[in-house]
């Protein structure tokens, strides 16, 4: 066939015009029958329009003609393949590297097909053999240099270049997911780890990443699964054990967290971080002394450990030794150690002076404490314009208009405010009744909320406009997005808790969505909050809380934000003193129980036997009787709070 005709049936392919590709070709070989070239386009135009067995047949006729052609017998393999002809389609591969050692295509798709078989060691060689011949490598070097630069559009053009030549490749995918949740556009993402994870589906690296995207985007089934999936496919890995004790984690399963950390120990018992998750598991079941072992085993581990004497430093009534105060002593003051491990000795270390009544020489600590804290930025300006952006979003004439609808199944109870409030008391009491169970604190809301921003971004439409615009039906499915969402939470009570504190902000959101939702704001005094805020090291979040100023404008703001909802919705959040709940336990439980709708249950006053998983920095906290003594403690450090009494000012503290 002459190379005129081969580039007319390549135009031809090009042009997704299969037929006339076929019928140009079958007149060619008609005269020419073994040209392998024609027959070998020919088998490609069948497989464009989905008839395999006819590819196949050519195929097997281009093998016989060019038995020493890799590319032949990868052309045959890769069609059996289709057809899951897996052992046909194992030996035709094997020839086509074996004839070429450097044929991508052919061991990437041997590997899956072997991983697939479950010849996990054969596989995994084959797929890291396609890795190392990748033709892409080079440029996908390149482009990991742009992003390590920060030059985003330059390493998008360079995976859209990939792709146009090789539509699936893992690499380019992943790096393109990567962009897109730079922007928060997890579903976006997603859907390119789902396509890449079609060709690829034993990539260790794109279920590794759609873990992560799952987690941002609140999918937590999906997140375990694609977890759970990284370790089938490297098992005996303790790091990919680890990941998936935290999918498990943060999806409410304990349990089954426990067991992949304890996998995750026996496959490395000399990771000290392994034994601090571990500790975190073991606390949140209540197993108090073994959480204990497990951070006491992290500090044999490492000497230099922060991480580990803050996390018993967290159960608030750990009574450090001498020998414990001079080893955090030397973290704190060592200027070579990682700031992470220095923040967290010397919270750590500012809590044992506090227990030993050294309240200038504990303060001293938790100020240096926090300075330390990594990763900690607020803008207050920015906050408040935010703020104030919200309160004019969620307006009266936004929210008066009835909804005209609720949803089937449980009935929210979300509590909100700021953390160290009270907010896991009123919780553990909640959790305590027949009708309502707890979860934790779910980052579910702002995510329904980030999707409504997203989707309303094509409309050209204001973010108000676009919601006024919005049928009850499709608010209705926003609701229903949350609800379905959280359900790997709950196992069928009528009434479920969401408390993720800042979720203050997003009042009138659920108001539109979830209009039978019940919302509780978990109030204390603004000195006694701050200053339990400015004590505590958070996982994650709350980055107001490590300045004393910045808690002030924090706390002033959320006022402000529930002085609105009160203004605009009128009797939709029940407001829960924390000082009322303590002094007058007994009523205070009383009138939040009819609140919600449900009647009194003497357990609920019991609250501190009930033995459900709790996973804030409140846990032990809860799982002791009602007292007192954090009411007004702020007045032991009040000669050192003055940042913090001017910051929220005359006006705000005259409230209480």
């Amino acid at each position: 066939m002459p190379a005129s005709h081969h580039e007319n049936a390549l135009q031809l392919l090009g042009n997704q015009q299969y037929a006339e590709a076929e019928q140009l070709l079958r007149k060619h070989l008609q005269l020419n029958r073994d040209d392998h070239i024609a027959l070998t386009l020919l088998g490609h135009s069948l497989i464009r329009q989905q008839r395999i067995e006819g590819a196949i047949a050519v195929f097997k006729q281009v093998c016989e003609l060019k038995p020493q052609l890799a590319d032949a017998h990868g052309n045959l393999g890769l069609a059996l393949q289709q057809l899951q002809h897996f052992d046909e389609a194992i030996t035709a591969l094997k020839k086509a590297v074996a004839l070429d050692d450097n044929y991508h295509e052919a061991w990437n798709t041997l590997g899956n097909i072997l991983m697939h078989q479950g010849q996990q060691q054969a596989g995994s060689a084959a797929l890291i053999r396609a890795e190392q011949c990748d033709p892409f490598a080079p440029q996908i070097a390149k482009i990991g240099q742009a992003m390590s630069a920060k030059d985003y559009p330059l390493a998008e053009r360079g995976c859209r270049e990939i792709l146009q030549r090789h539509g699936h490749h893992p690499g380019a995918i992943s790096i393109l997911a990567q962009l897109a949740t730079q922007q928060k556009q997890w579903l976006a993402a997603e859907q390119m780890l789902q396509q890449a994870l079609d060709y690829s589906p034993y990539n260790l690296g794109l279920w590794h990443k759609l873990a992560d995207v799952s987690s941002h985007a609140g999918k937590h089934e999906q997140r375990v699964y694609a977890a759970q999936q990284c370790v089938n496919i490297s098992p005996g890995k303790a790091h990919l054990e680890s990941i998936l004790g935290s999918s498990l984690a943060h999806a409410g399963q304990y349990q089954q967290a426990l067991a992949a950390y304890d996998s995750a120990a026996q496959l490395d018992p000399a990771d000290a971080n392994i034994q601090v998750q571990r500790g975190h598991i073991l606390k949140t079941l209540g197993r108090r002394d073994a959480a204990i072992a497990a951070f006491r085993h992290s500090i044999q581990l490492r000497t230099q450990n922060g991480v580990a004497y803050w996390a018993l430093a967290d159960f608030k009534n750990f009574d450090f030794s001498a020998a414990d105060i001079t080893a955090m002593q030397a973290i704190a003051s060592d200027e070579s150690a990682p700031a992470e491990h220095r923040s967290q000795a010397g919270f750590a270390l500012a809590n044992a002076l506090e227990r030993q009544g050294e309240y200038h020489a504990a303060f001293e600590y938790y100020l240096q404490a926090n300075h330390l804290r990594p990763d900690a930025y607020f803008d207050a300006e920015q906050f408040q314009k935010h703020s104030q952006e919200g309160r004019k979003l969620f307006n009266h004439e936004l929210l008066q208009p009835p909804s005209g609808f609720s949803h089937d199944g449980p009935r929210p109870i979300f509590i909100v405010g700021l953390p160290r409030s009270g907010s896991t008391l009123i919780e553990q009491i909640l959790a305590s009744h027949s009708a309502i169970e707890g979860t934790m604190e779910l980052p579910n809301l702002p995510r329904v909320m980030e999707t409504l921003y997203q989707e309303s971004l094509p409309s050209g439409l204001s973010i108000e406009n676009f919601i006024k615009a919005m049928p009850a039906e499709h608010r209705a499915a926003y609701g229903k997005k949350y609800l379905d969402d959280t359900a790997i939470f709950r196992k069928g009570a009528p009434y479920f808790i969401d408390k993720l504190p800042p979720n203050f902000r997003l009042v009138g959101f659920i108001h539109l969505i979830l209009p039978e939702a019940i919302i509780i704001d978990a109030r204390r005094h603004p000195l006694d909050t701050g200053l339990s805020a400015f004590k505590q090291h958070f996982a994650a979040g709350h980055e107001f809380s490590y300045n004393l100023q910045n808690i002030g404008c924090y706390y002033n703001e959320y006022l402000n934000m529930m002085d609105h909802w009160d203004a605009v919705l009128p009797g939709k959040v029940y407001c829960q003193h924390y000082s009322e709940m303590v002094n007058n336990t007994e009523q205070s439980v009383r009138q939040l129980l009819a609140h919600c709708g449900v009647a009194f249950e003497q357990q609920c006053l019991d609250f501190h036997n009930n033995k459900r998983a709790v996973h804030t920095a409140s846990s032990e906290q809860v799982r002791q009787p009602i007292y007192k003594s954090g009411l007004g403690h702020w007045q032991n450090f009040e000669p050192w709070l003055t940042p913090l009494i001017d910051s929220l000012g005359e006006k705000t503290l005259a409230r209480f």
